[in-house]
C-alpha cells in the first residue's frame, strides 16, 4: 500500500528538504485514508452478511462486529451485534475525525498513530492465536504485513511533522516549486531531467557565506557544508560582499578532546572517510549517533527524532566535525576540508 503515497515523495525528490518533509507527511495521511476506506468497506459487508473481505481492515473495529455476530448466533440476542457495531462505528468515526484534523494539526496524526499501534498489537495477537491453531488457517498474515507498512508511513509522517515544526513550516503549506520555465513564449522549455525544467538564472540574489571558511552557501543554510560550523540567523542573511560584524562572533561547535570509550562495533555506518591515515566515521545505533575516530567514540547525539545537530572532536590537533541539518543531509569534515557527504534519510 505504500505505492499510494510514492507520488508525493517522487514530486519532492528534486525539491527542497521542506518539500520532501511535506511529501512524507501527506503520504502518511494518504495511508491513513486508505485504511479508513478499506475498513468501511469490510465492516459494511460484514454487517450486510456478505461473504466478502477486501484486502485489509483496521482490526479492532472489524473484530468487534465479528465477536458481536458470533455471540448473537450463540445466544440469539441481537443486542450483542448491535453493541459491537456501535463500538466499531465510534472507533471508525474517531479515525475519520483525526484524518480530517491532521490536514492542519499534526497532533491529530500523532493520535491516529497511537490508535494504529494499538490496532497493530491486536492483529499481532490474532496472528499468534492463528499460528498456535493452524487447523483453521492463517488469515491475518496479510493484514499484519499491511499494518506494518502503514505503521512505517505513519511514523515517517510523525517524524516529518516534528522537523517541519522545528523549521517553522505548517503541515498545510503548499509545496514551493524550485524550478521555472525560462523558455521564450511559444517555445518549449529545455528539460534538464525528466519532470524538471532548467532553472532561471539568478540575478541580484543575496549570497550566504560561511564566516569561518568563506564557502558560498545557499540562502538560509543553517550550517556550513564545508566546515560544519553552525550559522546563526543573522549570519544566514549576510551578503557575500558585506563585511562581517565584528561584534558578532559565530558560535563554534563544542569540540571534545577525550574519547568517551572504544567503539563496540555496533550500529550502521552512515558516513566514513580516511584523513591522513586516520579513520573517521559516524554511526547510528537505535537512537544514538556516534562520532568515531580511530575506533574510539568522541561525541554522541542520543535522540529518536533527528534534528539539526553537530558532533565535533579534536584529535592530534585536527578538528573533526560531523554535521546533520535535520533533513537527512550530512557532512564530515577535518580542519574545514570536506571528507564526505551523505543523504542519511
Amino acid at each position: 500500500m505504500g505505492i499510494f503515497s510514492n507520488q508525493y515523495v517522487n514530486r519532492a525528490n528534486n525539491q527542497s528538504p521542506g518539500n520532501l518533509l511535506l511529501a512524507q507527511y501527506r503520504g502518511a495521511r494518504t495511508q491513513l485514508l486508505f485504511a479508513i476506506i478499506f475498513t468501511a468497506v469490510n465492516v459494511g459487508t460484514l454487517l450486510l452478511n456478505v461473504n466478502f473481505y477486501f484486502l485489509f481492515s483496521l482490526t479492532v473495529p472489524y473484530y468487534l462486529v465479528v465477536f458481536g455476530a458470533v455471540i448473537t448466533q450463540q445466544t440469539a440476542l441481537n443486542a450483542f451485534l448491535i453493541l459491537g457495531a456501535i463500538a466499531a462505528v465510534v472507533i471508525f468515526a474517531v479515525y475519520v475525525i483525526l484524518y480530517i484534523l491532521s490536514k492542519r494539526k499534526p497532533g491529530a496524526l500523532t493520535a491516529a498513530l497511537v490508535l494504529f499501534i494499538i490496532d497493530s498489537l491486536a492483529v499481532i495477537g490474532i496472528l499468534i492465536i492463528e499460528i498456535m491453531n493452524p487447523s483453521n488457517g492463517i488469515s491475518s498474515l496479510f493484514d499484519a504485513a499491511i499494518h506494518a507498512l502503514i505503521l512505517f508511513w505513519l511514523i515517517r509522517g510523525f517524524s516529518a511533522a516534528k522537523k517541519l515544526k522545528a523549521l517553522g513550516i505548517s503541515v498545510d503549506t503548499q509545496m514551493i516549486p524550485n524550478a521555472v520555465n525560462t523558455a521564450p513564449a511559444g517555445m518549449p522549455a529545455e528539460q534538464t531531467q525528466p519532470g524538471t525544467f532548467e532553472a532561471a538564472p539568478e540575478e541580484n540574489v543575496k549570497k550566504t557565506v560561511c564566516p569561518y571558511c568563506g564557502t558560498e552557501l545557499e540562502a538560509g543554510a543553517s550550517f556550513c557544508q564545508s566546515c560544519g560550523a553552525k550559522l546563526e540567523p543573522e549570519e544566514q542573511v549576510r551578503e557575500q560582499d558585506e563585511e562581517p560584524d565584528n561584534e558578532t562572533v559565530p558560535e563554534e561547535p563544542e569540540f571534545k578532546t577525550e574519547p568517551i570509550g572504544p567503539w563496540d562495533g555496533q550500529g550502521t555506518v552512515r558516513i566514513a572517510a580516511i584523513y591522513n591515515g586516520v579513520e573517521v566515521k559516524a554511526t547510528r545505533k537505535f537512537s544514538c549517533t556516534e562520532l568515531i575516530i580511530d575506533g574510539k567514540v568522541y561525541d554522541t547525539f542520543d535522540k529518536i527524532i533527528e534534528v539539526q545537530y553537530t558532533l565535533a572532536a579534536v584529535v592530534n590537533g585536527v578538528k573533526y566535525i560531523y554535521a546533520q541539518d535535520g533533513f537527512g543531509h550530512a557532512v564530515l569534515t577535518a580542519d574545514g576540508v570536506t571528507l564526505a557527504t551523505a543523504n542519511v534519510i
